[in-house]
């Protein structure tokens, strides 16, 4: 097979791959990471703290607003706690999702203890507690993409996002409905784990030079044959 052929194949291989790479969402612990590489527990958060710029442990886990830390949204029932006041993520009812990014490298796994700040009613309509079962939690690693939903998940569930391609950055939301054009969401998170993609040999970038550079100077070569040409 020529040269220019066999790098031509790869590369929309490649194209592919990165075209077809969607995120797997899962529940559990080790459902989507495997392997810890960086985490954040944010432990020292605090009431009020400007969440917009948060960074712990070379994350970046940021979101407009302010830290809103007054009641569980992880029901203080089924989870352990924090004492109110300091310990999670969360800036409240806002219209502004959560960006999570780990600095300098790709992510493949992305896992947190889920909760939103959406209140739960009992019957007379009187507030009981914080954490609606049936916020819908929502995705998208585009800025210009289409929110991803996953559906329902019970507030204290640990849950995951994962591609083994990799994605520089993940944005997460929990709504009340789809498509109502509402876009004020309520997301909670703590426990945060995140497994890096691994960092290609570099080997492999030699590999790849190397199918491709007798495709390169075919083409430098055609370009100089047309200017004389011409």
């Amino acid at each position: 097979m020529k040269p220019q052929l066999l790098a031509v194949m790869i590369l929309a291989s490649i194209a592919t791959q990165q075209a077809n790479a969607t995120i797997t969402f899962s529940t559990g612990s080790g459902s989507a990471v495997t392997s810890v590489d960086r985490s954040a527990n944010f432990d020292a958060v605090r009431n009020n703290d400007n969440l917009s710029n948060y960074s712990e442990n070379l994350l970046s886990i940021t979101t407009d607003g302010t830290a809103h830390l007054n009641e569980d949204p992880f029901n203080i029932e089924s989870v352990e706690f924090h004492s109110a006041g300091a310990g999670f993520h969360c800036a409240g009812v806002n219209m502004s999702w959560v960006t999570i990014k780990a600095t300098g490298r790709k992510i493949i796994g992305v896992e947190f203890l889920y909760g939103n700040i959406w209140s739960a009613l009992t019957f007379g309509g009187q507030r009981s507690d914080f954490g609606k079962d049936s916020a819908i939690i929502e995705w998208k690693t585009s800025l210009d993409g289409d929110w991803v939903s996953v559906g329902s998940q019970p507030v204290g569930t640990v849950i995951g996002f994962s591609d083994p391609t990799g994605f520089d950055y993940l944005l997460l939301r929990a709504v009340l409905s789809t498509g109502s054009g509402d876009n004020n969401q309520a997301i909670a998170l703590d426990n945060l784990e995140v497994q890096l993609a691994p960092i290609p040999e570099p080997s492999t970038w030699i590999a790849g030079i190397a199918l491709t550079l007798p495709f390169g100077v075919q083409v430098f070569r055609h370009l100089c044959n047309r200017k004389q040409v011409s």
